[in-house]
């Protein structure tokens, strides 16, 4: 799709959004809503760090509780507003995202993928134990009274969704047309290439930044688990394939 295409058809679904808040008077259809465009907004994350340079993240789930919980303890520290909260929210994710991947980028395959399982567990486990924010009881916000011009907190919820969304896309779509290759592959001529080693780097920050930008206060409690459980069984044959050629070797 051509660019202006491309912002033609977001123009188009910021509108459509727009006229479902005066159309649709039931929260569910919000709700719902709401939590799909999470969900693809997670997705896209993903693929910029999994799709883009081949690096698979199981440690996606604690990262997104990561931005739960910083805007639950700013709300109960001092009760921001929810587009500052969103915006803490992203910026601590996106420094923690760096510490991570400063550590874990070195490593390939299988060993990346454990590492990043394990920094879950040990975010989970952290926040578990952390009463402030609800510990493993999780806890619960009240929704404000204001809710710009719309009519209900959860039509407000849906828009700044819609809007993230679009925003993910538009910054995964930029970020397909850069060549990301080998820092030795890079050709002689003019042709503009991205080193993998750092384009890696600023892929990762980025991905864990947009996947926690979505997080907004809501009741939360043991988030990090039911995803880590899912993303655990995909490691056993993996386990099990590299023990066997690690076997292989020391006959070999």
């Amino acid at each position: 799709m051509r660019g202006w295409g491309f912002w033609a058809a977001s123009a188009a679904l910021l509108a459509a959004g727009l006229a479902f808040t005066e159309l649709a008077d039931n929260p569910y259809y919000f709700n719902a809503t709401y939590v799909v465009l999470q969900a693809l907004i997670m997705a896209v994350a993903w693929n910029i760090l999994g799709g883009f340079t081949g690096y698979v993240n199981f440690g996606s789930a604690a990262f997104f509780a990561v931005g739960a919980y910083t805007t639950i303890f700013l709300q109960k520290a001092f009760g921001l507003p929810l587009p500052l909260m969103i915006l803490a929210a992203a910026l601590v994710c996106g420094l923690i995202g760096l510490a991570v991947g400063y550590l874990t980028l070195r490593l390939k395959g299988v060993y990346f993928a454990i590492a990043t399982l394990a920094m879950g567990i040990v975010l989970e486990t952290l926040v578990n134990n952390w009463s402030y924010v609800g510990g493993a009881k999780g806890t619960f916000m009240l929704t404000p009274d204001a809710h710009l011009w719309f009519d209900s907190y959860s039509e407000m919820l849906f828009m700044i969704m819609l809007v993230l969304a679009l925003g993910s896309i538009a910054i995964s779509r930029a970020l397909s047309r850069k060549r990301i290759s080998p820092m030795s592959d890079a050709p002689s001529s003019g042709c503009r290439r991205i080193s993998l080693a750092s384009a890696s780097d600023r892929l990762s920050v980025l991905s864990r930044t947009l996947s926690r930008i979505p997080i907004l206060p809501t009741s939360w409690s043991r988030a990090p688990m039911p995803l880590l459980t899912k993303a655990f069984s995909p490691l056993i044959p993996i386990r099990h394939a590299s023990r066997g050629v690690y076997s292989r070797k020391r006959r070999e």
